[in-house]
Order: C-alpha cells, then sequence, then structure tokens
C-alpha cells in the first residue's frame, strides 16, 4: 500500500512539474487596420497624432507661441466609441508605473515637441515562472465615435488638444492565403534555469524560418504561430536536485507572402 501511495506521489509531482516547465502559447496572426494622420490647429499650436500601431500613438506639437507652454501629461486620454475612457500614458513610463501621476513638460517657444503613448488599460501582469507585465493591442480598426484629448497650459490657462478619430481614414490591409504550415521541434536541457522561454521560442522561430524560406522563398512571414512545450521524462535528472529541467518543444507556424 505505500509503494502504491508513493507511485501515486511521483507521478502527481510529475505532472505538476510538467505544468511548470512548458512554454505553451498560441500567438494567431491578427489584422489590424492603418489610419491615416489627424490634424488640430489653434492660435497656439499645431498638431498631428498618427498611429504607429495597433498599440501606440504618436503625438507632434509644434509650438506657435512666443510663450512657454506646459504639456499636462496626466491628462492626455482615449474615449472609445462606447464611451469608456482611458489614460494615455507616453513612452519611457514603465508598464507598472502607468496608473501613477507623470510630471508636466515644458514645451519652449515655437519649438517641437514630440511623444508617443500606450493606454494604462492595454498592460497587465501574468503571473508564474514565465510571467511578467505585457501589452495588448487597444487601438481599433475603426475609430469612428473615438476622441483623443491632449492637455497644455499657456498664461496659466487649461486648453485642449482634441483629434476625432471621425477625421482618420481607416482600411485594413489585403489578406493573403497562406502558403503552406512549418513545424519544427527542439529539446531544450534547461541547466539552472538559464535558457528563459523568450530564448527558447525564438530559436523555434528563426528554425521555422529557415525552412519556411527553403520550402516557399525568402518573401514570407509567419503567422498563427502554436508554441507547445512538453515535459520530458529526462527532466528528473535536474529536478530532485533543483538543477533545471529538460522540455521538448514545438512550433506550428503558417506561412504567408509579405
Amino acid at each position: 500500500m505505500k509503494k502504491s501511495t508513493s507511485i501515486f506521489g511521483l507521478i502527481v509531482i510529475l505532472f505538476s512539474l510538467s505544468s511548470c516547465v512548458t512554454m505553451n502559447q498560441v500567438e494567431y496572426g491578427k489584422t489590424f487596420a492603418s489610419h491615416s494622420p489627424i490634424e488640430f490647429e489653434n492660435e497656439d499650436v499645431k498638431a498631428t497624432l498618427t498611429f504607429n500601431n495597433a498599440e501606440w500613438v504618436g503625438l507632434v506639437i509644434e509650438s506657435k507661441s512666443d510663450n512657454v507652454l506646459q504639456f499636462i501629461t496626466d491628462l492626455s486620454t482615449f474615449t472609445a466609441s462606447s464611451g469608456n475612457n482611458s489614460k494615455l500614458v507616453p513612452e519611457g513610463t514603465k508598464f507598472i508605473d502607468a496608473k501613477n501621476s507623470v510630471p508636466p513638460s515644458a514645451i519652449p517657444p515655437r519649438s517641437r515637441f514630440q511623444k508617443s503613448f500606450f493606454s494604462a488599460d492595454s498592460i497587465y501582469y501574468s503571473s508564474g515562472q514565465y510571467g511578467g507585465w505585457s501589452s495588448e493591442a487597444w487601438i481599433p480598426n475603426s475609430l469612428a465615435g473615438t476622441t483623443f484629448v491632449f492637455t497644455y497650459k499657456i498664461n496659466g490657462t487649461d486648453k485642449y488638444i482634441i483629434f476625432s478619430g471621425d477625421k482618420s481614414q481607416s482600411s485594413l490591409p489585403v489578406q493573403s492565403a497562406s502558403l503552406g504550415t512549418v513545424i519544427v521541434k527542439e529539446t531544450y536541457w534547461n541547466f539552472l534555469f538559464l535558457n528563459s522561454v523568450e530564448n527558447r521560442r525564438k530559436v523555434l522561430f528563426d528554425k521555422a524560418m529557415v525552412e519556411a524560406k527553403n520550402k516557399y522563398g525568402e518573401n514570407i512571414e509567419l503567422k498563427n504561430l502554436r508554441y507547445q512545450g512538453d515535459w520530458n521524462a529526462a527532466s528528473l535528472l535536474f529536478y530532485f536536485s533543483m538543477l533545471g529541467f529538460v522540455e521538448d518543444a514545438t512550433l506550428t507556424a503558417d506561412v504567408f507572402p509579405k
């Protein structure tokens, strides 16, 4: 009876360890629209809002004033078509500090001010061995009904730079048909846990790119990445002394023309 209990306990441990070492993840290729820039101008400034991708907007302010302007960073917001507001956070801010106050910036007379912003509501924290801070897309494919607001102070008065999403032209890229699928495998002996999940995925991705180019030519890209990491029994050699683990990893990816 004791022997059976010990075997059962070992099986439980093995499954527990398996869940700790895998790098399972699906990264489906999402299609995001491109948006034309939006312009704003008043007696003090000329401003342009650009869309770098689905996670960042770029703001350029050209001062026309002989006075110093104070850009009020904390009053930068995005309002979705649903009416929900989110704070816009400037580049250089750590994700963990996204909800905190950011000091204002001075814009000298007749100068150019430039910053990129992400949404404070687009970041999240994942726990676990491979956790950490990440961001996700927040700029919708259609900007209809959306508003971006930035604030500056001049001579003690707050003024607003307001960009209406209705003024931007949005378009989705033409979809191409998949050329095929590649599957690559690799076994990792992760001694002392030094080989990060990001590095292991990169090795698989690079290997998949080489195989895809050999099959379909140079002008290709990989989408719909499916990472699978399975615990290898050889991990017993590491785990019982807490020295690492062994993982059988697989990447399956669809190949598309650029």
